[in-house]
């Protein structure tokens, strides 16, 4: 899924936040990845990446400096064999803070280290702040990519099936 374009302040080094939970079904669910998408060259940067195991919701965070002041956040899910499971996120947060990679293993080889000693603050509420629980815009304005694979909305008081976490994160009810 396609974050929205994202707007950043020219000239400012600013530090970003990005948050979430995610679960996992399946012994070899795939791979989980962050990445920022610069539109105006077409490029990108892989911020996070994990590889998916277990049934239980874990929290992910990754620091964001974007080198350009329009881009777009993607999460991009990859499947291992085509065995059945599932890739669930819930609470997506993208703020204006300074935080640490987590898990730590998710930073990805190429990631800078980033200087954490200066912070500018340019508004208090999150940028993206979605539970997916707002029905009238029910993925937050985040698009779906055509790949192959689909991303479902499902909430806590659908039937449960194999197919998404036993649990909803956000409602913690099933």
């Amino acid at each position: 899924i396609v974050s929205p374009m994202l707007l950043t302040p020219p000239e400012t080094d600013l530090d970003m936040c990005f948050k979430f939970h995610y679960s996992s079904g399946s012994q070899h669910a795939g791979i989980l990845s962050v990445l920022i998408w610069y539109p105006m060259d077409n490029s990108q940067e892989k911020v996070w990446k994990i590889n998916l195991y277990g049934n239980n919701w874990k929290e992910a965070m990754m620091p964001l400096q974007p080198s350009s002041t329009n881009f777009l956040l993607v999460i991009q899910a990859e499947v291992w064999d085509a065995r059945e499971g599932f890739i669930a996120l819930d609470k997506l947060t993208l703020e204006q803070e300074i935080c640490q990679y987590m898990p730590p293993g998710a930073k990805p080889q190429n990631a800078e280290n980033r200087n954490t000693n200066t912070l500018t603050f340019l508004q208090s509420e999150a940028i993206i702040n979605c539970s997916f629980e707002d029905n009238e815009h029910p993925i937050c304005g985040f698009e779906q990519v055509d790949n192959g694979a689909t991303w479902l909305r499902i909430n806590g008081s659908d039937t449960p099936t194999d197919l998404q976490p036993d649990i909803d994160h956000t409602m913690k009810n099933s």
